[in-house]
């Protein structure tokens, strides 16, 4: 009976961690932040090849905001050194209405908000 107790209690400790769970310094993101990163989460990644102990490629999908017609938006951009990617299409304001952007380099004062390699947010 005190294993199967025990077993209970594991599971149900379990349980209450949610796979949601962000990072370890959530506070210092705004709610905006918090939503975008609720919005992309699903588009972050982070991947590095090593051979011999030396990075071979890497490759991360980031979150990062910026000013586009006189709003801020927020947009998940590619980051790879070594890869041809295409920029952003599309970005979110804070409330979640999606912009199309005509010609990404007109979207101006790039800052990263979520790093997807270090599992946190950027200050």
């Amino acid at each position: 009976m005190k294993r199967i107790l025990a077993l209970f209690s594991l599971a149900l400790l379990l349980s209450a961690c949610s796979k949601d769970d962000c990072c370890t310094n959530e506070e210092l993101a705004s709610p905006c932040e918090r939503e975008m990163y609720a919005l992309f989460k699903d588009r972050l990644e982070c991947r590095e090849d090593k051979k011999d102990g030396q990075v071979v490629f890497e490759m991360a999908h980031h979150i990062f905001k910026g000013e586009y017609e006189g709003q801020t938006v927020y947009f998940v951009d590619t980051i790879c050194p070594n890869c041809a990617v295409a920029p952003p299409e599309f970005g979110y304001t804070c409330e979640k209405e999606k912009v199309e952007f005509e010609d990404f380099r007109m979207v101006s004062d790039r800052e990263k908000v979520f790093d997807a390699c270090e599992n946190a947010y950027v200050k």
